[in-house]
């Protein structure tokens, strides 16, 4: 007989990855037809979890990325703040890649190409 009730506990990563422009301290994600979120691909790399996902970004200087469990919509679970900006001159694929558990508040760790 259980003296407490079973629980089971679990976390939802997020499956989708995007850009996003600082406007006056807000992130906000391209209003662009052409800007996509990627989705993200979870594989295992010596005993951990890591992902990837390709952003489809139409020209714009971009400040941070975002994760999403929805290709559209709020994006929540986080976000985390870029190094620098980086500029986007003409509409391309951002790989986002690795993309770990690094960071449990704003997203994961993170590296960037174009």
């Amino acid at each position: 007989m259980f003296t407490q009730e079973p629980a089971v506990e679990f976390t939802v990563w997020p499956t989708w990855v995007g850009l996003a422009v600082d406007i006056g301290g807000i992130l906000t994600e391209p209003t662009d037809p052409n800007y996509r979120r990627g989705q993200i691909y979870w594989r295992m790399e010596n005993g951990q979890i890591v992902g990837g996902g390709g952003v489809t970004a139409p020209p714009g200087e971009y400040h941070a990325l975002i994760y999403a469990h929805t290709p559209t919509g709020p994006c929540l679970p986080g976000s985390i703040r870029l190094p620098h900006p980086m500029p986007v001159t003409h509409t391309q694929i951002v790989e986002v890649d690795p993309i770990t558990h690094g960071n449990k508040i704003t997203g994961g760790e993170h590296r960037y190409r174009r």
